[in-house]
């Protein structure tokens, strides 16, 4: 009884530390690939520009840059036309 508990508890907590926006971290049009250890990277595809991913990834071994396969850029305005009066 003790163990589904726990592991309800554990769940609560962990759904109230989420972070507000964890789509943020998939926004960006660069993605920061590092390397963690074991076979295993950590992604992070918030990265506004090439040069802003090199800069996050200097000096790591292992890590590289690639283009986010999911970033659709920013969203395009739309423009009303001007409504012409009668004259």
């Amino acid at each position: 009884m003790k163990l589904p508990l726990a592991s309800a508890a554990l769940a609560a907590v962990l759904c109230i530390a989420a972070p507000g926006n964890a789509s943020a971290r998939y926004d960006g049009p660069w993605c920061a690939n590092m390397y963690i250890g074991m076979g295993f990277y950590d992604t992070r595809c918030d990265m506004p520009s090439f040069a802003a991913c090199r800069r996050e990834i200097a000096g790591t071994p292992g890590t590289y840059c690639s283009h986010n396969p999911y970033y659709r850029g920013a969203p395009e305005r739309t423009r009303r036309k001007a409504s012409r009066r009668a004259r």
